[in-house]
């Protein structure tokens, strides 16, 4: 047995002992955990000397640097600066930094792998000094950063490309608060707005809506769009320029979230004051050109009234003259003078129709058209022009042609006349012929007629094939010319026919004559819902003795219409104005009205209206007040009958459109100037029948 007091020594020098082996183990822990630490970090760890030698590394730094292992790092390098720095003045700045503060923290430099290849990296380091402050060593961590500086070089890259665009793109770009705070402008915007740079602009303009903008209330409501859908495109507005100058501009813009400014503004702005002139130069030549355009049709129409009206006395005194007894000298007299005014009414129609067809106002109207019809037209017309020269007039129609087409009769007749007219005229012997067969549809729908006017004439030689169909030109255009005309009449066939859908075609030999084609569609009417009440053959003479009120300001037209009513059996009062109509109305009773348009004081448009407001059911005035005299058009009740009265229309207006006018105002019939006395008789008794 031990005494006492070795057993307590023995005791405490056996808890000693194990105190000593814990502390010990736990330092050989902890010193395990570091070097694991620093042989597994995720960075490179290094010791290093102030003079360039690697004392120890770690398997990351031998990874960035290209090598095998933290000891062939150690090896190899025996120089930092040399072999490890891209620039070895950056190890004496690594240095100096180091000596001066002790670490150095986030030194972004280039470093060579052992391939040479350059590496970015980033060091953090500190120096271990010793009791007496002399440096013993550098300890501190490396970073590979070369992802992240080549990612911060592209974004350089492209935020300079952006910034080189913004400074010089050809367009203004801007940012602006809502409220109207210039945040960044480039120098284009600069310069539309009439300021030497960018930052002028922005240290000059504080409010853009009362500065810039012409009208304040168009920043309002670009605010107003912007805010309701989050952009704006093509917004059109004026701007002031500095100079006080005012510009056009169209905006695009579009709101966006800014960490400095919070809701911003950031748009274009190009200047389109070019095009708004442009534009409004257009819009000034459009009016002009409508504007002429209103003024030829006016002098036309006037034109046009003031020779037919002229006209229409001299035919309808010829035709007068025509049914008294003449010897065969006067008859031949009279029969030239009717000629001559008709051509010259002819000559006026083309011109006015040429006229219509280069300003696009030629409309076609599309109605039943009588093949056999059409064929007797031309025959009735052309019949005693080639009996008199002694040419054979011809037609032939092919048994397939349906009896009824759909289309314009008046344009079709207008083409076949002036066809079979020019055919006559260059004819002096032998045939004028006029051929119509049908074609298969072009799209299945209706049909096609080809007309085929050939002559035995003088021919036309190649070298005027090609300008025939333009206005005013002729095959023979000198002053010794054999044959009369103005050189319209092919030109407006050729321009009809392409109108309606046509086509034209021509072949011509000199001395043995020509023959033109001409391809015009048309559709099938449809079939008539009952029997109607269609009249065959001519119409019956009339039975009964109309009274006639006609009238007509003009009075040579007055004289010679009345004389021509008078030879067709009727009793005729004549007045002078509209509003003679309608006195005359109120006392006497007439079966018809034939009513010239243009007239003084009232003229026969309004004067049919007033007789037509009657149909309408306004016949009695207003006779609250006993003493006022009651309008004009307050017919009384037996005038009120006259709302019904056949009221013709007799006038010089021969405009396209004119007939529809009137007929539409509400007058029953219609006849353009000159008249002839057989269209006079058939259109009133067409428009007096009763109905069955």
């Amino acid at each position: 047995m031990f005494p006492r007091h070795l057993q307590s020594l023995r005791a405490f020098s056996r808890q000693s002992s194990s105190r000593h082996h814990n502390y010990m183990r736990a330092a050989q822990l902890s010193f395990q955990e570091l070097h694991d630490m620093f042989v597994s970090a995720p960075i490179g760890v290094f010791i290093s000397t102030p003079e360039g030698r690697i004392l120890s590394a770690n398997q990351a730094l031998a990874d960035i640097l290209g090598y095998d292992s933290p000891q062939s790092l150690v090896d190899s390098v025996v120089s930092i600066a040399e072999q490890i720095y891209a620039h070895p003045r950056d190890r004496e700045e690594f240095r100096r930094l180091l000596d001066v503060h002790d670490q150095v923290t986030n030194f972004e430099k280039q470093m060579l792998r052992r391939d040479r290849s350059v590496v970015w990296v980033c060091i953090n380091a500190r120096t271990v000094r010793d009791e007496n402050q002399n440096i013993v060593h550098y300890q501190g961590f490396i970073a590979d950063i070369t992802q992240r500086r080549q990612a911060e070089k592209r974004l350089e890259k492209r935020e300079r490309q952006y910034r080189e665009l913004f400074e010089t793109a050809p367009v203004g770009i801007f940012q602006t608060t809502p409220e109207g705070d210039l945040i960044s402008v480039n120098q284009e915007y600069a310069r539309l707005l009439g300021y030497a740079s960018p930052v002028q602009m922005m240290s000059l303009v504080s409010d853009i809506g009362a500065q810039l903008y012409l009208n304040p209330d168009e920043r309002i409501k670009y605010r107003e769009i912007l805010d309701q859908q989050g952009y704006v495109n093509n917004f059109e507005t004026r701007l002031k320029r500095r100079d006080g100058e005012i510009i056009w501009v169209s905006m695009n813009t579009r709101v966006k979230q800014s960490p400095d400014h919070g809701v911003i503004y950031d748009g274009f702005l190009t200047d389109i004051t070019g095009r708004k002139q442009s534009q409004q130069a257009l819009v000034q030549a459009r009016d002009q050109a409508e504007a002429a355009s209103l003024a030829k049709s006016e002098f036309l129409a006037n034109m046009s009234h003031e020779i037919r009206t002229p006209i229409n006395g001299i035919m309808g005194l010829m035709q007068l003259l025509q049914k008294t007894s003449l010897d065969s000298e006067q008859q031949e007299y009279v029969d030239l003078s009717i000629v001559s005014a008709g051509r010259l009414n002819r000559l006026l129609t083309d011109i006015l129709d040429l006229s219509r067809v280069e300003a696009g106002k030629m409309t076609i109207h599309e109605e039943k058209l009588s093949t056999k019809e059409l064929q007797d037209s031309v025959a009735d017309l052309f019949r005693i022009t080639a009996r008199e020269k002694a040419v054979s007039l011809q037609f032939t129609v092919d048994p397939a042609l349906p009896e009824e087409v759909a289309g314009d009769p008046v344009r079709v007749r207008q083409i076949l006349f002036n066809l079979v007219g020019n055919a006559l005229k260059y004819t002096e012997q032998g045939r004028v012929s006029l051929d119509m067969s049908p074609l298969p549809p072009v799209r299945d729908e209706g049909l096609r007629i080809l007309f085929t006017v050939s002559d035995s004439g003088i021919g036309i030689p190649d070298d005027k094939l090609g300008e025939l169909f333009k206005p005013f030109v002729q095959v023979d255009g000198s002053r010794t010319r054999q044959y009369q005309g103005a050189g319209l009449g092919l030109s407006i066939v050729s321009r009809l026919v392409h109108l309606m859908g046509g086509n034209l075609s021509l072949a011509s030999l000199p001395g043995q004559g020509t023959e033109v084609y001409v391809v015009l569609p048309f559709r099938l009417p449809e079939a008539d819902a009952g029997q109607g009440h269609e009249q065959t053959g001519e119409s019956p003479e009339p039975e009964t003795r109309l009274r006639v009120l006609l009238a007509e300001d003009d009075p040579t037209n007055q004289f010679a219409v009345k004389k021509m009513l008078e030879a067709l059996g009727h009793e005729v009062s004549c007045v002078s104005n509209g509003r003679q109509v309608l006195d005359l109305l109120k006392d006497q009773e007439f079966d018809c009205l034939i009513m010239d348009i243009q007239m003084p004081v009232m003229d026969g448009d309004e004067a049919t209206r007033r007789i037509r407001t009657q149909e309408a059911g306004d016949r009695t005035p207003d006779m609250g007040d006993q003493n006022t005299e009651p309008p004009l058009s307050a017919f009384s009740l037996k005038a009120a009958d006259y709302s019904r009265i056949p009221i013709i229309a007799l006038t010089a207006h021969a405009m396209d459109g004119d007939r529809e006018r009137f007929l539409k105002a509400g007058m029953t019939g219609y006849l353009s100037k000159p008249v002839r006395m057989e269209d006079l008789k058939k259109v009133i008794q067409k428009c007096t029948e009763q109905p069955d």
